[in-house]
């Protein structure tokens, strides 16, 4: 027979739950390296949290849709991503610029839910979107 697992109470809680602070702030430490050496070489990051294409609408939104306005915006020089958000990363002459005009079409036809910041990692709730992150009430753009 297994042995019975720890009760989430008491010391053993405890433990778990600093260690997980712990870990948290390494890897929060690790998001500030890479903002900082991103800008450092005058790349600016727009995040995309999108989720998972649940329909074909969607899936073109995100792979069709997104990387063309990132082109029309000028000076993108890359994208990183996972299954449900995508990075885009603009450099050169204008790079500022082109990102904030990137995350002003995005906000214009993205879903409500979804998160556009101006950072190298994803924001999925809507508490870590307002450290500095415009939303689309905030700027006034209504999505779908």
């Amino acid at each position: 027979m297994a042995d019975k697992p720890e009760p989430l109470e008491g010391p053993y809680w405890e433990s778990a739950r600093r260690r997980a602070e712990e870990l948290a702030a390494v890897f929060a430490a690790d998001q500030v390296v890479t903002e900082a050496e991103l800008a450092a070489k005058g790349i600016y990051p727009v995040s995309v949290a999108h989720g998972s294409p649940e329909t074909d609408e969607a899936a073109a939104l995100i792979f069709e849709v997104l990387p063309r306005l990132a082109r029309e915006c000028g000076t993108l020089t890359a994208t990183r991503g996972g299954g449900e958000y995508t990075t885009y990363l603009f450099a050169g002459p204008g790079a500022d610029a082109a990102a904030v005009a990137f995350m002003a079409r995005v906000l214009a036809v993205a879903p409500r839910w979804w998160r556009i910041t101006a950072m190298a990692y994803p924001v999925w709730c809507r508490d870590q979107a307002q450290l500095n992150t415009p939303t689309h009430s905030d700027l006034g753009i209504h999505g779908k």
